[in-house]
C-alpha cells in the first residue's frame, strides 16, 4: 500500500516538472525553431536598357544594319539593374512582323544583383527564304516577382532577300618566255581570269586545274585559293604546265574546277589548249551567260585595273550629292561627224567615276543624277534639279560635279564651255558656259562643292576637236570662283586632255580613280592633287609623248581649307 502511494506520487511531481520546463522553454525561446519567424528587409530592383544600345552584329561581331538570307548574327544589349533589390530569373521574350527570320523566341539569363549590368546575346538568322522587308521586332524583358522592364523595345531593321553568287573564269591568254609557239617541253602559263559575276557574296572560293593523267605536268601546283568575292571581284591566276615528248594528242584538255563556300554557285570548265599554236592570241573560253539586271557591272579582261576591286565603304553620307556627265558620242547626234570626233573612253569615265562615288564615297543612289551623252536639254535640266537640291538642304549639301567629254573656248572672249553632244562647236550659243555653271553651283550656301572635268578647253580633244580645220588653239581665260567651290581640271593652258588607250579611260580620271583605289578614298585634297600634279605630267609623257598638266582651281573663301577636305565627313 505504502509502496503505490510513493510511486503516485513520483509520478504527479514528474508531471509537474515537465509542465514547468515547458513554460519556461516557451517563455525562454528555446523552443523548436518553427515556433519563430524572423523577416529580413525587402527591395525592388530596377531594370532598365539603353534603346540605341540594342544593336546587331554579325558572326564576326561587326555591327550591322542589315540580316541577309544565309546570315547568322546576334541581337546584343545590356540589361542594367538601378535598383537596391535583385532581379530574379529574367526572361527576355521576340515578337516577329515577318517569317523566315529565327531565333529564340525566350530566353532565361538568370539574376541580376543590385547595381549590376549583364550583357545580353540572342543569336538570330536568315533563312535562305528571307525577303526583303523591314523587320520590326518586339523585344519584351520580365522578372520573377513582377518587376519587368517598364517599356518593351521596338527594333527594325532591313532584311535582304539572298542574292546568288556566281563564280566563273572570264577570260584566259596563254604566255611562254619568249613568246613562240606550244610545244612538247616548253613550260608555258595560262592566266584565268575568276570572276564573281553573280547578285551575291560568297567566300571559301578555290580553283584547281586538272591536267591529263599522263606525260602534262603542273610546274608549281595546281589549286588556287581565293577566299572571298564579293559581287564583281576577280582574281587572277597564274597556271604553269608542260607536257613531255611522250604525249600524243594534238591537244591538252584542262579542267578548270571552280568551289565556293556553299558548293552550288560556281561553274566549272574546260580549256582545251592546241599544240603549236601561237602563244600571242587569247583562247576562247566559251562561256556565255546574261547579267543580272539588278546591278551591272564590267566584266574583267586583262586589261583594264580600276573597274574592278572598287573599295566599299560600310556607311553611307546622306548629304553627298554628284551629277555625273560623260559625253562620248558625238557623232550619232550631229551630222557630218565622224567618229574621231567623239571623246574615247568618256561614257567608260563617267560610268566608273559614279561607282567610286556610290560604293567608296557612300553616296546614296537617290542622291545620283548621272547621264551618259546629255544632249543640252538633259544638261540643263540636270544642272538646275541639283541647284534646287542644294537651295534645300540648308547649306548641308556636299556636292561632286564629274564630266568627261568636249570643251570648246570663245574665239572672242576666250570663255570655256562644255559642250552637250548635240551643240556643234561652231555655234556655242546653245553650250554651257562654265563661269555660269559655277555660278549656278554656288548661288545657294553648301558645305563643299567639288568639279572634276576630264575636258579641254583649247579646241582639242583625246581623238581630234569638234572644229577640226582650227589650228590654232586657244587658251581659255580662267574663270573667278566664289562660294565653298574647287576644281580640279584634267589640264592646263593650250593643252589637251588624252586617253590611256590601254586602260579604256581618259588619262587624268584614270590616275584619278587609280589613288582613290589604293587609298580606299581616304586622302586630303592636297594630297590628291600633289599626287595629280606630279603624276599625269609623267605618264602623259610617257604614254602619250604629250604634255598634260592638271590645275586647280579654289574661291578666295577656301584658299586656306580646301587642302584639308576629303571625301569623307
Amino acid at each position: 500500500m505504502l509502496l503505490n502511494i510513493l510511486t503516485m506520487k513520483h509520478f504527479l511531481l514528474f508531471l509537474f516538472l515537465l509542465f514547468c520546463n515547458k513554460n519556461i522553454a516557451q517563455v525562454s525561446g528555446s523552443s523548436a525553431p518553427s515556433r519563430i519567424s524572423i523577416t529580413k528587409n525587402f527591395y525592388p530592383p530596377m531594370l532598365s536598357i539603353e534603346q540605341n544600345q540594342c544593336i546587331l552584329k554579325d558572326e564576326k561581331d561587326n555591327p550591322i544594319k542589315i540580316i541577309k538570307a544565309k546570315q547568322q548574327g546576334y541581337i546584343q544589349f545590356t540589361i542594367l539593374n538601378k535598383g537596391q533589390g535583385d532581379a530574379k530569373n529574367l526572361v527576355v521574350t521576340i515578337k516577329k512582323n515577318i517569317p523566315y527570320l529565327t531565333y529564340q523566341s525566350s530566353t532565361a539569363i538568370g539574376n541580376i544583383k543590385s547595381n549590376e549590368s549583364q550583357n545580353v546575346k540572342i543569336p538570330i538568322a536568315g533563312e535562305p527564304e528571307l525577303q526583303t522587308e523591314i523587320a520590326e521586332l518586339e523585344i519584351k524583358i520580365s522578372e520573377q516577382n513582377g518587376f519587368d522592364l517598364p517599356a518593351i523595345i521596338h527594333m527594325s531593321f532591313n532584311t535582304l532577300e539572298y542574292k546568288k553568287p556566281d563564280i566563273r573564269v572570264v577570260d584566259s591568254k596563254l604566255y611562254s618566255s619568249d613568246w613562240g609557239s606550244l610545244e612538247l617541253g616548253k613550260i608555258v602559263t595560262m592566266k584565268l581570269i575568276v570572276q564573281n559575276i553573280g547578285q551575291g557574296s560568297t567566300d571559301n572560293v578555290a580553283v584547281s586545274c586538272k591536267l591529263p593523267t599522263e606525260n602534262v605536268f603542273a610546274v608549281k601546283g595546281s589549286h588556287f585559293t581565293i577566299g572571298e568575292m564579293a559581287p564583281g571581284d576577280h582574281k587572277e591566276i597564274n597556271f604553269e604546265f608542260f607536257a613531255n615528248a611522250k604525249y600524243e594528242s594534238k591537244n591538252i584538255p584542262i579542267d578548270i574546277h571552280l568551289t565556293e563556300r556553299f558548293g552550288l554557285y560556281a561553274r566549272d570548265t574546260t580549256i582545251t589548249v592546241k599544240l603549236n599554236q601561237s602563244l600571242q592570241k587569247n583562247l576562247n573560253v566559251d562561256i556565255q551567260s546574261e547579267l543580272p539586271k539588278d546591278k551591272t557591272f564590267t566584266v574583267a579582261s586583262f586589261s583594264s585595273d580600276i573597274d574592278v576591286n572598287i573599295p566599299q565603304t560600310n556607311k553611307q553620307n546622306p548629304n553627298l550629292y554628284a551629277l555625273i556627265i560623260g559625253n562620248e558620242d558625238y557623232s550619232s547626234y550631229q551630222t557630218g561627224l565622224n567618229n574621231e570626233a567623239n571623246v574615247a573612253f568618256a561614257g567608260n569615265d563617267a560610268e566608273t567615276f559614279k561607282k567610286y562615288c556610290v560604293t567608296t564615297f557612300g553616296l546614296p543612289n537617290d542622291n545620283l543624277i548621272y547621264i551618259k551623252d546629255a544632249t543640252i536639254g538633259k544638261m540643263n535640266q540636270a544642272i538646275e534639279k541639283m541647284v534646287g537640291i542644294i537651295k534645300n538642304t540648308e547649306g548641308l549639301a556636299e556636292v561632286i560635279v564629274y564630266y568627261a567629254g568636249h570643251g570648246l573656248p570663245d574665239e572672242t572672249f576666250k570663255d570655256a564651255y562644255l559642250i552637250p553632244v548635240d551643240v556643234t562647236g561652231s555655234d556655242l550659243t546653245q553650250a554651257i558656259k562654265l563661269q555660269s555653271l559655277y555660278s549656278k553651283l554656288t548661288q545657294f550656301p553648301a558645305k563643299k562643292v567639288t568639279v572634276f572635268l576630264d575636258a579641254c578647253f583649247t579646241g582639242g580633244g583625246r581623238n581630234q576637236g569638234l572644229i577640226a580645220a582650227r589650228s590654232v588653239r586657244i587658251k581659255p581665260k580662267e574663270d573667278a570662283l566664289t562660294g565653298n567651290i574647287v576644281v580640279f581640271t584634267a589640264s592646263s593652258g593650250e593643252q589637251s586632255s588624252l586617253p590611256y588607250n590601254d586602260k579604256q579611260h581618259g588619262l587624268f580620271t584614270y590616275l584619278f580613280l587609280k589613288k582613290i583605289q589604293e587609298t580606299k578614298g581616304k586622302i586630303s585634297y592636297n594630297d590628291l592633287y600633289n599626287y595629280l600634279k606630279h603624276e599625269v605630267p609623267l605618264q602623259s609623257i610617257k604614254i602619250n609623248s604629250k604634255e598634260q598638266t592638271p590645275s586647280l582651281l579654289n574661291a578666295d573663301g577656301v584658299v586656306d581649307s580646301w587642302g584639308d577636305w576629303s571625301f569623307f565627313r
